[in-house]
């Protein structure tokens, strides 16, 4: 069915995906890395604090996201859907807070410029509705061909960012992606998503991580590489620094 589903749509919900234990363990790095990232002595340079609620690579300096990230759900989902050789190359802890503005239509593979898609997996460390900024996706989107992203500047109901010009987003078909503590979501990195403005008291929080097809490039972020790391090799995790 995960197949199926994200063939079909761009994308498909794993319901239960980590247990709320695991989502737990995550929320307090979350917190520690907030606090803590600024005054560590040893950074690597891909470790990023982007903005104020968010960090990327978080695995390079914690050991519970890389534990995770040997998560046989995870394992599974990159091989069924890219295949026996895979490699991963970013993740990200997200903490939308209270007032957090919306994040427009975009597609990762257009705004991240790709030649090959990829894979993203989006986990929800907590619910998540549409009260408090919630993924919406436009169905089948993957199918077409990307669309022309344009760079905005802040305003006052949304983020700056690199997004999908308005003119070629139509919303008619919009889903709004609900989920429990603990599920998860696989996207088509050509599949149109927006998040919403957060417009409770509380914290949204989530994570992810992307995976590609090993033999292809890594996407550009701001017009630097991504590097790669292999993940599934002949269907097995790799060694190295999952083993």
């Amino acid at each position: 069915m995960i197949l199926e589903d994200f063939n079909r749509e761009g994308y498909c919900v794993v319901k239960d995906a980590f247990d709320h234990a695991n989502c737990a363990a995550l929320r307090e790095q979350l917190a520690h890395l907030s606090s803590s990232l600024d005054s560590l002595e040893l950074k690597p340079p891909s470790l990023l604090r982007l903005g104020k609620w968010a960090i990327k690579n978080p695995h390079t300096v914690s050991e519970s996201f890389r534990e995770q990230l040997r998560a046989r759900i995870l394992q599974n989902s990159a091989r069924t859907i890219l295949g026996e050789d895979v490699d991963f190359f970013w993740s990200l802890f997200s903490a939308k807070p209270p007032g957090a503005k919306k994040f427009s239509w975009h597609q990762d593979g257009a705004s991240w410029s790709c030649k090959s898609s990829f894979l993203i997996c989006w986990t929800a460390l907590q619910p998540v509705h549409e009260n408090n900024g919630c993924l919406w996706v436009l169905p089948r989107s993957h199918r077409q061909e990307l669309r022309s992203h344009e760079f905005r500047e802040d305003a006052p109901d949304e983020y700056a960012g690199i997004f999908a010009r308005q003119e070629e987003v139509c919303e008619d078909s919009a889903l709004p992606i609900c989920m429990e503590t603990g599920d998860m979501i696989c996207m088509h990195s050509n599949l149109l998503h927006k998040s919403g403005a957060n417009l409770t008291e509380t914290q949204r929080l989530g994570w992810a991580c992307a995976f590609i097809a090993s033999g292809n490039e890594g996407p550009h972020v701001m017009g630097l590489p991504e590097h790669t790391i292999p993940y599934l090799r002949e269907g097995f995790l790799s060694e190295g620094v999952w083993a």
